[in-house]
């Protein structure tokens, strides 16, 4: 992706990069070892962003799985500068893990990567997010979410799960422990 690992250009946080991974998948599709109708996105966070904005450009995928992904981005930033709060997770082996990465300090740096000062415009947000690709995006879809996230709220992703089945698509929740073993139905 563009200004990835020694890429040409910069990153965009889920602009151009949807275009990138379009090319990708082209290019993909044209290699003998690849079998052209079994093309799958995955990504996670702005990764699972990116793979949503890039469904609608690539027909014919597969699937397209996206872990916790943000979906809207005025809504994301609105949330760091009005509710974010540091949040310790309980682990799995009864360990904690505190979550402090967040709030009106990664807020700015949304914002300068988005428009380049404090506040952009809800159009600059808006270009941004899958949102509007749902109705185009007809691949099968799982979006993956954390029950509580401090850093891409579960709202962002029910939402785009609520606007995706209104459109048409079958939305199932699946709601699974995180310490269950490996596997568990």
């Amino acid at each position: 992706l563009r200004g990835q690992d020694g890429s040409e250009g910069a990153p965009e946080l889920c602009l151009g990069e949807a275009d990138d991974i379009a090319a990708a998948a082209t290019l993909l599709r044209s290699l003998e070892v690849t079998l052209p109708d079994r093309i799958a996105l995955v990504g996670g966070s702005t990764g699972g962003c990116f793979v949503l904005r890039a469904a609608p450009l690539i027909a014919g995928l597969r699937a397209v799985v996206a872990f916790v992904p943000p979906t809207d981005w005025r809504g994301l930033v609105a949330y760091h500068r009005t509710s974010f709060v540091p949040a310790t997770e309980t682990l799995c082996d009864g360990g904690t893990r505190v979550w402090d990465i967040g709030g009106p300090a990664l807020a700015d740096v949304f914002d300068q990567m988005i428009c380049g000062h404090i506040g952009c415009s809800d159009a600059e947000y808006d270009g941004r997010s899958p949102i509007p690709g749902v109705p185009f995006q007809t691949a099968p879809t799982l979006v993956v979410s954390a029950g509580s996230d401090n850093i891409v709220p579960l709202d962002q992703q029910v939402l785009y799960s609520v606007l995706r089945q209104s459109s048409g698509h079958p939305v199932d929740v699946y709601v699974v422990d995180r310490c269950d073993a490996s596997g568990t139905p």
